[in-house]
C-alpha cells in the first residue's frame, strides 16, 4: 500500500517514466508504452476512445503505420497539486512529429495537451489528449483547408 510519504516518489518515478517512454516510443516497443497503463485504462484522443491495454496498443500500432517516423516530443509537464477527486493528475504538452523534421514543409508536427491520471501504484488509469485536429490536420488537405478556412472566418470574432 502506498503511504502519502512514499506517493510522491511514485509519482516522480512514474512521471519520469512516463516521459522517457513516449520520447523514445518506435513501433518495435509499444509493450513498453502497455506497461505504462493499468488493465482498464481509458484513453481518448479526437479519433479514438479505447478501454485496456490492448486496444490501446492498436491506436497507437496504427499510428506507426501510418506514420513509420512518428516520435513525440514532451515539451513541459506540469503535475496538479493532489487533491480528494484527483489525487496523481499530471499535464503534459507535447508534439507529435511525423515526415521528418518538423521545419521540412511537408513534415507533420501537432502540439497538444495530455491529461493523465496515474493510480496509487505510479500507472496510467486513463490518458485523455487534448489536440486541434481542424487546424493541425484538416487544414492541410486540400479540399478541406479552403471549407476549414471559410469555417473559421465565419466564426472569428474578427
Amino acid at each position: 500500500m502506498t503511504t502519502p510519504q512514499t506517493q510522491g516518489s511514485v509519482m516522480t518515478v512514474a512521471i519520469a517514466r512516463f516521459v522517457h517512454v513516449m520520447s523514445s516510443l518506435t513501433a518495435d516497443n509499444l509493450s513498453e508504452l502497455t506497461a505504462l497503463f493499468s488493465e482498464s485504462a481509458r484513453f481518448k484522443d479526437p479519433f479514438n476512445e479505447v478501454v485496456g491495454r490492448a486496444a490501446i496498443e492498436r491506436v497507437f500500432a496504427h499510428g506507426f503505420k501510418q506514420c513509420p517516423a512518428l516520435r513525440f516530443v514532451v515539451d513541459d509537464i506540469a503535475p496538479v497539486a493532489p487533491n480528494d477527486s484527483s489525487p496523481n493528475v499530471v499535464f503534459f504538452y507535447w508534439r507529435f512529429l511525423c515526415g521528418g523534421l518538423a521545419a521540412a514543409p511537408d513534415a507533420l508536427s501537432i502540439t497538444g495537451v495530455s491529461r493523465v491520471v496515474f493510480d496509487a501504484e505510479g500507472l496510467v488509469c486513463e490518458h485523455l489528449d487534448f489536440w486541434d485536429p481542424a487546424e493541425q490536420l484538416y487544414s492541410r488537405v486540400p479540399v478541406l483547408s479552403g471549407l476549414m478556412g471559410w469555417i473559421r472566418r465565419r466564426l472569428s470574432a474578427r
